[in-house]
C-alpha cells in the first residue's frame, strides 16, 4: 500500500461516519492500523509497517532528514479545504509513535523522539528528529483541525504543551490510552471475564470500567476521561478496539512503589508410576543466585529451596495431596531475601507437557517451550469435545482416546502434523496462530506442513 491509499484510509476511519460536533482524536495505535487495514482490504501482515514504509517513501528526502515543505502539494498551504488533507497518515505515524513510548526498553518512557526515529528511520538514530521543524510541525496540525472541522463538522482534539514539550505533546495528546494503562486494561479484561470475541454493550462496558477505575489496580486517567462526556465514547472505542485484538496475554500484578520483585515461572511435572497407575505432581523452580534459599509462608508448604543435580533447576516439592488439579487462583512463593524472588503458578483448564528425559522422565510443563516430537494435553473432562475438536485440526491422534488422569481431568499424547487456522467463542485461549514473524504467546510451539512454525497457545 502507498501512501496515499494510507493516507485516505486513515481520513476514512476516523472523520467520515462521526456525528457533526463529535470530538474527534487521532488515536493511532497497532491496533487501530489493524482494523484500519481490514476495513480497507489492505492485504499485509503488519499494517504498522506498512505505513511507515509508506510515510518514509514519501517524506524521508535521505537518509536521516524528514522533508515536511516538499512532501506535500505546494497549493496545500492555507488552501487545503477543498481537497483530501495529505498530511494525515504521516501525523497518525508520529501518534503511533507516541503509543510506543511506555515500551519497556532500554529508552526512557518519556523520549518521544526514540520512538519517532525508529519508525521513520530505524533504532540507530538518535536525538531529536532532524527536519522535524516545530513551526511546520505545528501547522500541519492546525491545517488538520481547520480542515476537519470545516469539511466534516467535528470539533478535532489538539492541544499544545509546554516550553519544553511544545510540539511534540500534539501527537502525544491524541493518545488517550498509553501503553503502560494498556497494560492495565489487559488486566481488566481478564478480571471481568472478556475475550476478543465479546461484544459488550457500551453501557455495561463503561460500568466494568468505572468500578474498575475506581479500584486501586485501575488507571485513574482513563477514569477521568470516561466521567467527561465529551470523551466517553472515543474512551469505550478504544477499550473495544483493544479488546477486539487482544491475544490473551496478561501481564503480571504491577509491583507496589519502593518494592522491587524478581520473578519466574513454577513449572509442573509429571511424572507416571511404572508398575502402577499412578500419577505424581512435581514442581521445580529456575534456580538464580544460592544453593539454598529460604521461603516466607507459601501454598506449598515450601520452607527452602535447595538445588537439585542440574545446576539450573531448585530441586522438585512433591504434591502428596493434589493440590494442583484443584488449583483455582495463582500460587505464589516468595523468598525470604532482601530482593525476594517470586516464583508463580497460573490456573488453567488446558496443560500442554513435553517428555523430560532430563529429570525422571516425566512429562514437564513450561511457558514457551521448545518444539518437541510428542507432547501431552492434559484438560479438565467437561472440555473434551473442544479439545479434540482443536487436536483433529492440528495433530495426528490415531486411535487414541483421551485417558482419565484424575477426578475430572483427562489426557491424551498428541503429535503436531499440520496447521488449519480455527476460531470460536470457546476456544479462544485454545488456538493456532502462524507468522512469518513469529510471536511466542505460551505453550507448545507446531510445525505446519509448509514449515512455517505456529503454537499451541494455552
Amino acid at each position: 500500500m502507498n501512501y496515499e491509499q494510507w493516507n485516505q484510509a486513515i481520513i476514512s476511519y476516523f472523520f467520515e461516519e462521526c456525528n457533526p460536533g463529535e470530538i474527534v482524536f487521532l488515536q493511532t495505535d497497532d491496533e487501530t492500523l489493524s482494523e484500519i487495514a481490514e476495513l480497507s482490504n489492505f492485504s499485509t501482515e503488519n499494517p504498522a509497517d506498512s505505513l511507515k514504509q509508506a510515510v518514509r517513501d514519501k517524506f524521508i528526502c535521505d537518509r536521516n532528514q524528514v522533508d515536511l515543505w516538499n512532501s506535500v502539494p505546494k497549493n496545500f498551504w492555507g488552501n487545503s479545504l477543498n481537497q483530501e488533507a495529505p498530511q494525515v497518515a504521516f501525523l497518525a505515524l508520529t501518534v503511533l509513535a507516541a503509543s510506543r513510548m511506555d515500551n519497556a526498553d532500554s529508552v526512557s518512557h518519556t523520549n518521544y523522539y526514540a520512538r519517532l526515529n525508529e519508525l521513520l528511520f530505524g533504532p540507530l538514530v538518535r536525538g531529536r528528529t532532524k527536519g522535524l521543524e516545530g513551526p511546520v510541525f505545528k501547522k500541519y496540525w492546525i491545517e488538520l483541525k481547520r480542515w476537519a472541522e470545516t469539511r466534516h463538522d467535528v470539533n478535532f482534539y489538539l492541544t499544545e504543551g509546554s516550553s519544553n514539550r511544545k510540539y511534540v505533546w500534539y501527537p502525544i495528546s491524541q493518545c488517550l490510552i498509553s501503553e503502560h494503562d494498556r497494560q492495565r486494561i489487559y488486566r481488566f479484561f481478564s478480571r471481568y471475564n472478556l475475550t476478543p470475541f465479546s461484544e459488550p454493550r457500551d453501557n455495561e462496558l463503561y460500568t466494568q470500567l468505572h468500578y474498575w477505575t475506581s479500584s486501586s489496580q485501575g488507571s485513574s486517567k482513563i477514569g477521568r476521561y470516561l466521567t467527561n462526556q465529551y470523551y466517553k465514547e472515543s474512551i469505550l472505542s478504544q477499550v473495544k478496539s483493544i479488546l477486539k485484538h487482544w491475544d490473551g496475554q496478561v501481564p503480571p500484578d504491577e509491583t507496589p512503589i519502593g518494592t522491587k520483585h524478581r520473578k519466574a515461572p513454577i513449572s509442573v511435572q509429571l511424572c507416571f508410576g511404572h508398575i502402577s497407575d499412578t500419577v505424581e505432581v512435581r514442581y521445580w523452580f529456575p534456580r538464580r543466585g544460592k544453593d539454598n534459599i529460604t521461603c516466607k509462608a507459601n501454598p506449598l508448604g515450601i520452607q527452602i529451596l535447595q538445588t537439585f543435580d542440574s545446576e539450573k533447576w531448585f530441586r522438585p516439592v512433591v504434591d502428596e495431596k493434589s493440590a494442583f488439579w484443584n488449583l483455582q487462583n495463582r500460587w505464589e512463593v516468595t523468598t525470604d531475601e532482601t530482593k525476594p524472588k517470586i516464583y508463580s503458578l497460573d490456573p488453567s483448564d488446558v496443560w500442554v507437557f513435553r517428555e523430560d528425559p532430563e529429570r525422571d522422565d516425566g512429562w514437564l510443563f513450561q511457558r514457551n517451550m521448545q518444539l518437541y516430537e510428542d507432547h501431552l494435553i492434559v484438560f479438565r473432562e467437561k472440555l473434551v469435545e473442544h479439545v479434540l475438536h482443536c487436536l483433529k485440526q492440528t495433530c495426528a491422534l490415531g486411535d487414541d482416546k483421551p485417558n482419565r488422569i484424575h477426578d475430572g481431568w483427562l489426557y491424551m499424547r498428541a503429535k503436531p502434523i499440520r496447521l488449519q487456522p480455527f476460531s470460536t467463542r470457546e476456544l479462544w485461549r485454545l488456538s493456532v496462530i502462524s507468522s512469518k514473524q513469529i510471536r511466542l504467546i505460551g505453550g507448545l510451539s507446531v510445525q505446519d506442513q509448509h514449515g512455517r512454525r505456529a503454537y499451541l497457545s494455552i
